[in-house]
């Protein structure tokens, strides 16, 4: 009961505030809400100068850029420290360092503060990218100066997470190209819904792009609008004014094309809805190089070169009409040619860069008529070594927030087990937003630790939407462990196993699913167990050796053949294999030369592998003596009739017959050791002559031997 009415508390102290942050949206300005004052907060511009409002009056600094015309910075919307800033064709960080991957930016490449001509009007653009806090989008756009330089408009994504917190350009998300054949003006304007858009005008025609940007990115297909004077706008500025509602379009004289319309300055009306451009107001064709609205949007302030002279000119805006503005012309001040550039309106006041000074001009109360808008010369002083040239730091937009606030709530699980509610402190984070932050304990920090398991919430309110964030730390306590590194010596049957009750799945590293593997080679093995949302791996290395040896079957050498067989040793590719042959050699192989056993033994830590083989030596020519008479009488000498083979020689199918004179068979025998002993049926055979025939089959060869002859027996 207790945590429900906490929770309810703090809902309650959450939709207070947002109906506070909704109602101070509506009917607000632009460039009045905190958010956008922060993000703007700190101006690298020109010849190396920069502002920080964070001061006040504002305190300059040293940057890092050297341009004549275009840069942006960035600050944070809910802090106004510096994060980022760009000159173009590079990226800095808040400690004026290039990022890692913040070179060789494309669009702007000329404008490296060594040509005046070089450099695009409005050539850099900073934009939120809505889809993923922290991350921005960098645009960079080409010179067209009578086309002697690229107009492509390119983009890349800088994401404030990378490098430790400074601040990189994603890789793969660098000079991605947008558009091309475009005049030298960009902005970005906040939209109706929580969106932006992209502001960009043709070349050589009356036509603006508007690039919508929402949280699915950037479309591919801006919104065109075909309205104003079809002139020359190689060299041109767009400013929009407070309330989104109008816009001012101004075009320079400079490199004008053969026949081409000097432009000049324009008034149209903008549709924050849609994005469409309408309405087009043609003031004057006159050399006009920068021009801004006051904070009330009643007045425009234009800056016009001619031959001889600069000045800034006031405009009223009561009456939309071409005749009614050109009527209202008030000079505020005039300089020497090129003495003023670029005007711009922040945070109540417009400054002015000067060119000739270290200081920036300044108009205190530009909502007041004519001379009472308090212009100064030397309004803000940047300091030694440092000018201001042609530009000031474009204006960071972000997106104007919804009265209908959305809410999202995103889940984050993180695991542990170490067996108990308590944890080693745990950093939980959101990602770097505008606004507000408040946690289920009351910090309003984006960080909290925690030293214990449960259920976490955080509410944070970005520019466009708010959030609810949820944090479950814990998970099961369980673990397991597929045991050390270790070798399996082959032909030895080898399994990892794990198991662990209640789990929901067993993956190993090649699919398949199941408590054991069977290991049948080297290599890397894991496994990941899942249960209750968690998920554990663990990772063995198997050495699978195989030392298993064959010097091939036992054999039979004929024995008048020269002895000359190799006998090789199976070696596996691991390291630390030893050899051992019964010869005393350590070698792969030797050369057997005289018959006998050999045997081999090869040794890799503890697997061992042996193998035996006997090269016997066997007559493969059988030579048989067959005596011609014998004498059976029991003296020891010749008592036996009995052909003799050649010692060695394998026999098969042998049989020894005897027949008498009448061919009668009087003796048989099937054994090579098996004679006649002159007898019949147990009596003693007649002295005289017989006839014997012997066949068998001998030698490796199998030959069919055949013998038949005459003996005389003598008693």
């Amino acid at each position: 009961m207790y945590r429900k009415t906490y929770f309810l508390y703090y809902c309650g102290l959450i939709f207070s505030m947002l109906c506070g942050l909704s109602a101070m949206a509506q009917g607000q300005l632009y460039n009045e809400r905190i958010p956008f004052i922060n993000a703007n907060k700190v101006w690298t511009f020109g010849r190396h100068a920069g502002l920080d409002f964070n001061f006040n009056p504002a305190r300059a600094f040293e940057s890092a850029v050297n341009t004549f015309v275009s840069s942006a910075s960035l600050s944070s919307p809910a802090t106004g420290q510096l994060q980022f800033y760009s000159q173009g064709n590079s990226c800095f960080n808040r400690d004026h360092k290039p990022m890692p991957n913040g070179s060789g930016l494309l669009g702007n490449p000329f404008n490296n503060g060594q040509r005046a001509d070089g450099g695009t009007w409005q050539g850099v653009c900073i934009l939120p990218s809505l889809e993923k806090p922290g991350q921005y989008y960098l645009f960079s756009l080409g010179a067209t100066n009578a086309g002697t330089y690229s107009s492509r408009l390119y983009y890349s994504i800088v994401d404030t997470i990378l490098d430790r917190g400074y601040g990189d350009i994603i890789p793969g998300k660098k000079n991605l190209l947008l558009d091309q054949n475009l005049s030298e003006c960009m902005i970005g304007i906040p939209g109706n819904n929580c969106d932006l858009w992209l502001l960009l005008h043709d070349n050589r025609s009356a036509r603006f792009k508007a690039y919508h940007i929402d949280y699915r990115g950037i479309s591919s297909n801006p919104v065109i609008s075909d309205v104003g004077v079809a002139g020359c706008y190689n060299l041109a500025a767009l400013t929009v004014s407070p309330d989104r509602k109008m816009l001012s379009l101004v075009a320079s004289t400079a490199s004008i094309l053969p026949g081409s319309v000097i432009a000049g300055l324009q008034l149209f009306r903008f549709d924050p809805e849609t994005g469409m451009v309408s309405d087009g107001l043609s003031i004057n064709n006159k050399w006009t190089s920068s021009s801004c609205f006051s904070p009330d949007g009643k007045f425009l302030y234009v800056n016009y070169n001619d031959t001889n002279t600069s000045s800034i000119v006031q405009y009223e805006l009561a009456t939309y009409s071409a005749a009614a503005v050109r009527a209202s012309e008030t000079v505020i001040d005039t300089f020497r040619r090129n003495e003023s550039r670029a005007l711009k309106l922040y945070d109540g006041k417009v400054y002015v860069s000067m060119m000739s000074s270290g200081n920036l001009g300044q108009i205190n109360n530009p909502n007041r008529k004519g001379l009472a808008c308090d212009f100064q010369r030397t309004g803000l002083a940047l300091g030694t070594n440092r000018e201001a040239r042609f530009g000031l730091s474009a204006e960071v937009v972000l997106p104007f927030p919804k009265d209908t606030i959305h809410t999202t709530v995103l889940d984050t699980l993180i695991c542990s087990s170490t067996g108990s509610q308590n944890i080693s402190a745990l950093a939980l984070a959101v990602r770097p937003l505008s606004g507000l932050f408040i946690w289920d304990n009351g910090s309003t920090e984006p960080v909290r630790t925690v030293k214990r398991r449960g259920k976490y919430w955080v509410f944070y309110k970005g520019d466009c939407h708010s959030y609810i964030d949820s944090f479950i730390v814990g998970g099961s306590d369980f673990t397991f462990d597929l045991g050390p590194d270790t070798t399996v010596c082959a032909p030895e049957n080898f399994s990892l196993s794990a198991e662990v009750p209640g789990s929901t799945s067993y993956l190993w590293q090649d699919g398949s699913a199941g408590q054991r593997y069977d290991i049948y080679q080297s290599g890397k093995y894991w496994l990941s167990i899942a249960k209750d949302k968690c998920i554990l791996t663990d990772t063995v290395r198997v050495r699978y050796l195989n030392v298993m040896q064959d010097l091939g079957a036992d054999t039979a050498i004929c024995n008048d053949v020269r002895l000359e067989m190799r006998l090789e040793a199976r070696i596996p590719p691991e390291p630390g294999t030893r050899v051992l042959w019964n010869t005393g050699l350590e070698s792969t192989t030797i050369d057997a030369r005289e018959f006998g056993t050999y045997w081999v033994e090869v040794r890799n830590e503890r697997c061992l592998g042996v193998d035996t083989i006997t090269i016997a030596k066997v007559s493969c020519s059988c030579r048989v003596d067959v005596p011609t008479a014998f004498s059976p009488n029991h003296d020891g000498l010749n008592d036996i009739f009995l052909p003799q083979i050649e010692s060695g020689c394998v026999t098969a199918y042998y049989t020894l017959s005897i027949f008498n004179r009448w061919g009668q068979r009087i003796f048989l025998s099937s054994s090579p050791d098996a004679g006649w002993d002159g007898t019949f049926n147990g009596i003693p055979a007649d002295i005289g002559t017989y006839f014997y025939a012997l066949q068998f089959e001998g030698s490796i060869y199998k030959t069919k031997y055949t013998r038949k002859g005459d003996l005389t027996l003598i008693r």
